[in-house]
């Protein structure tokens, strides 16, 4: 009995810390949501450490602010995506350190003007907890749409 009121009690604790990461993350999803959504690479950018990563697909890895928040401001001219909406799946604790380092496992969907989808896709960030927040250290993200298949030339098999 001993035993199983420890483990409730430690189950309950870790509930609890989901919780509020849970709800910590999704107030710096809402942030990242609000920069995107008004093309405003400054508070996109803000939305980030200083030394972090943007892994998106395509592309080599974008190291520091000023070039992820050079991407996702040029992304609505590129592909015509103004409005992204985050879904998160799925939050944690990584490592023992003091609770500063999190991760995320989320789906995004990003709009036409029209609210027609251009893309869908999963994307999985680390997070560490700084005195301004939440904020991105490693951000990478795969779109679930399969690529055209380009055309080839059939190949006639012979008896």
């Amino acid at each position: 009995m001993k035993v199983l009121l420890s483990f409730l009690v430690v189950l309950l604790c870790a509930s609890a810390v989901c919780g509020t990461l849970l709800d910590e993350l999704t107030t710096a999803n809402l942030a990242f949501e609000q920069a995107y959504n008004t093309n405003d690479p400054v508070r996109l950018a803000n939305c980030y450490t200083e030394y972090a990563i943007l892994m998106a697909p395509g592309a080599a890895p974008l190291p520091g602010r000023a070039n992820i928040a050079t991407y996702w401001y040029n992304l609505p001219s590129a592909s015509g995506a103004v409005t992204v909406k985050l879904g998160i799946e799925e939050v944690g604790p990584v490592g023992v350190d003091n609770g500063d380092v999190a991760y995320q496992r989320s789906q995004y969907i990003l709009y036409k003007k029209d609210g027609t989808v251009v893309d869908q896709g999963k994307w999985v960030g680390i997070h560490k907890n700084t005195t301004g927040g939440w904020l991105l250290q490693i951000d990478i993200f795969n779109t679930n749409i399969p690529p055209k298949a380009e055309y080839t030339q059939p190949i006639l098999l012979q008896h």
